[in-house]
């Protein structure tokens, strides 16, 4: 047999000589209810939570897509686009290829000479020497930019024309 505590048997004793008998099992009774109705709130929270989930997959699931017919494209306002409406080609208009003899190659008759630079010898033609190499005819050196430049082909000059006042 369990004995009971010293803080029961002070529980009792307090309980007895605040009230009767009925007291006991209306303490009880409240006791319960208390109890059940936290359980029943639970309950409930823990319903509405799951409703609430439910509710709001369906909501975004189950959201139909609108479906836009081909009258409806026709009738849309003109807008800063072209639609284009594609469909595959024609077997005539398909382009295929056939297995076949291959064309002869044509090999030049004419025999290439090569021809060997040595390596050096070479210096940067100034403006002077430019002008110089091309002194039958008149020239003019245009600059272009500090590093472009740009050698101009005149005509030769027409015979004088007697001036007019």
């Amino acid at each position: 047999m369990n004995r009971r505590t010293d803080n029961e048997r002070l529980l009792d004793e307090v309980l007895a000589d605040e009230s009767g008998a009925g007291f006991d099992a209306a303490l009880l009774d409240e006791t319960l209810r208390h109890v059940r109705r936290r359980k029943q709130w639970r309950r409930a929270r823990s319903i509405g939570a799951l409703a609430l989930v439910v509710g709001i997959g369906i909501a975004v699931w189950h959201r139909p897509t609108p479906r836009v017919t081909w009258p409806e494209i026709a009738s849309l306002p003109d807008a800063h686009y072209q639609l284009v409406v594609s469909q595959p080609l024609l077997p005539s208009q398909v382009v295929t290829t056939s297995p076949g003899t291959a064309q002869p190659v044509l090999v030049s008759a004419v025999p290439l000479e090569l021809i060997h630079t040595s390596a050096g010898g070479y210096h940067e033609v100034g403006d002077d020497e430019l002008i110089a190499l091309a002194a039958p005819q008149i020239v003019a050196l245009v600059r272009r930019g500090p590093h472009e430049a740009e050698l101009v082909f005149l005509p030769p000059p027409a015979e004088a024309a007697p001036q007019q006042n």
